[in-house]
């Protein structure tokens, strides 16, 4: 099968999340073996921040309001010190893989946050049958008869859970924002703040 340009791109994209969302757990899984988990995820969050918004500078983006700055900060709280701050924290406790897994089921705190806010959407069938199986499957990876340190492997997967229900809670109160006129900002700004406070929080 011959794939058009635009094919190309759906397929370069779809590489990309798998190449570079995939590997940035194990990258993490190295980090905190050397470095304290919210130093690390905190200087990597401001770091971003300020590229990004360096870059929207260069294209003509002017300084951020300060009408900005309360929602950057509060979905900063949500979407990076907490939805990421427990994901370096755990992986001090789980493996990589098992993170990564965690976190996919965000589609699934995210249907049921929807679900359950005023005017939300209702899940069909096809979609809680979904649900479950994603479930079960959690369930069979931190099933009780296996062996190992289990405590700690239960509360490094409560946490990376916990954060992944900030993170949807974050995107949903992103949703409902004006942002600036550049949403490429608006994450820049967000990644700083939430950055910061990582690396302002106790262990660091």
């Amino acid at each position: 099968m011959i794939l058009t340009p635009a094919r190309w791109r759906v397929v370069s994209a779809f590489a990309a999340v798998y190449i570079i969302w995939g590997t940035t757990y194990l990258a993490i899984r190295f980090a905190v073996e050397t470095i304290p988990p919210f130093l690390m995820g905190g200087l990597r969050f401001i770091l971003a921040g300020l590229l990004l918004d360096g870059w929207t500078r260069l294209r003509g983006v002017g300084r951020p309001e300060r009408s900005h700055w309360k929602p950057a900060i509060l979905s900063g709280v949500l979407m990076v010190a907490v939805a990421q701050g427990t994901v370096v924290w755990a992986e001090q406790y789980i493996a990589s893989g098992l993170a990564a897994v965690l976190v996919s089921m965000t589609p699934i705190w995210m249907m049921t946050l929807d679900w359950a806010r005023p005017g939300g959407q209702r899940p069909d069938r096809m979609l809680l049958a979904g649900v479950f199986t994603g479930f079960v499957g959690v369930v069979i990876l931190l099933a009780p008869w296996q062996s190992g340190r289990r405590d700690a492997l239960l509360a490094g997967a409560i946490a990376v859970i916990i954060g992944s229900i900030s993170w949807t809670a974050g995107s949903l109160y992103v949703r409902t924002l004006r942002h600036s006129a550049s949403h490429l900002q608006a994450t820049a700004l967000q990644m700083t703040c939430g950055g910061a406070l990582l690396v302002g929080l106790p262990g660091s």
